[in-house]
């Protein structure tokens, strides 16, 4: 049965829990994954499966130790992984299961884990949401000098640590690189399970799954699967929703399961071909001589709707360009249509593109797919409408 048949779910906050086998500076870490909700993602896996978390932060993961999952644990930030490792200590002694079960909590930078390639046969990992505790260095009530342990909401200090990235385009390919080494640790076949949520930014929802799930596909995984848990909003939450009733809110956590595909990185070329304006001959003329210039690629039209094969239109007439006047909701469609490109149309890390569009959607398409991996060009940049025309006139 799919797991996403039975969500989202509603666990207990588990305080309890961690109070009890936890050490008691777990709780000073700004991000602990739920330990029902680990329990449950451990379930499907095979007894004595090796589960590896990337980025361990406390090491909440050490709860697979109770299934006899061997566990290995890695986090960047040296204090969190002294941490972990008091949490393992701590386990050991007050689970006889676990005591019988190897566990082992190190620091490592996600970016180069020293793991042996395809390897690993069970990832789950919860990555740091992008930008949530962005005024760290303000709100931090200072750092203390021998341990380098943070008070306040702070993943960590380290340079390196992907938690304190603000811009977000630089999140994603901050992340793309955890991702591309994961795949590499990782078996053939292997779980790959994302506990990650999305956020509210200047009253509105940064759709994190939906980039990440583009993100991972082109680098090698296939979404097989996806649960949503329901999360408890805290008193601070409450009252915020109270004085901004009119902001959106986001109240699950979504786990995103993967499985590692064999990828070959082909060298595929893609061309992406803007719709003229119904009403506008030489914009018609621009169009048929950009698609017959990218004949002999994957060629895809981008419209009003979003993005669509060539040969899915049997009728041209009913092309219509983009015209969205707000930039926003041109970068909107314009990140849609990567990831549409990605899920859907089979780009992948590695494949080169040709953008035949207007700047106002070409620099965010150039901007995402080269997040993306992919190796963007774009061959009438900077021109104006005549000098297109006389560009692809001149090359055909």
């Amino acid at each position: 049965m799919s797991l996403a048949t039975i969500s989202p779910i509603t666990f207990k906050r588990d305080n309890y829990q961690r109070s009890r086998l936890f050490h008691p500076d777990s709780f000073k870490h700004s991000g602990k994954a739920n330990l029902n909700l680990i329990s449950f993602l451990l379930e499907p896996l095979d007894a004595g499966d090796l589960v590896v978390d990337v980025m361990g932060g406390t090491g909440s993961i050490l709860v697979a130790t109770d299934y006899q999952h061997p566990v290995i644990t890695g986090e960047l930030e040296g204090h969190w992984a002294a941490v972990s490792e008091l949490n393992r200590k701590s386990i050991t002694l007050k689970r006889l299961i676990s005591a019988t079960t190897p566990a082992r909590c190190t620091q490592w930078d996600a970016t180069r884990l020293p793991l042996a390639s395809s390897s690993v046969p069970a990832i789950i990992t919860s990555p740091p949401y992008w930008d949530m505790l962005s005024d760290w260095h303000i709100k931090s009530k200072g750092i203390q000098s021998q341990t380098h342990e943070v008070y306040g909401p702070a993943y960590g200090v380290d340079p390196a640590n992907i938690g304190n990235v603000h811009i977000y385009e630089d999140y994603l390919r901050a992340m793309a690189l955890v991702y591309r080494e994961c795949w590499r640790v990782l078996r053939p076949g292997a779980v790959f399970d994302l506990i990650i949520k999305n956020r509210v930014h200047k009253k509105r929802v940064v759709p994190i799954a939906r980039d990440t799930i583009g993100l991972c596909t082109a680098l090698g995984f296939r979404l097989v699967d996806r649960v949503e848990r329901k999360t408890i909003p805290s008193l601070h939450r409450r009252v915020n929703q109270l004085h901004h009733p009119d902001s959106p809110t986001v109240d699950t956590e979504k786990v995103l399961c993967f499985e590692k595909q064999e990828h070959a990185w082909p060298v595929t070329k893609f061309a992406l071909v803007q719709a003229p304006k119904p009403d506008s001959a030489p914009s018609w003329q621009l169009f048929i001589k950009a698609l017959a210039y990218a004949r002999g690629n994957n060629v895809f039209i981008l419209d009003h709707e979003g993005v669509k094969s060539a040969a899915e239109f049997e009728d041209m007439d009913q092309l219509q360009t983009p015209q969205l006047a707000a930039f926003r909701r041109r970068k909107e469609l314009a990140f849609k249509t990567a990831h549409d490109l990605v899920t859907k149309h089979g780009f992948a890390a590695g494949a080169q593109i040709e953008l035949h569009c207007s700047m106002k959607y070409g620099q965010y398409l150039a901007q995402r797919l080269t997040t993306f991996g992919g190796v963007v060009s774009n061959p009438t940049e900077g021109l104006n409408l005549g000098q297109k025309l006389r560009f692809y006139t001149n090359e055909l």
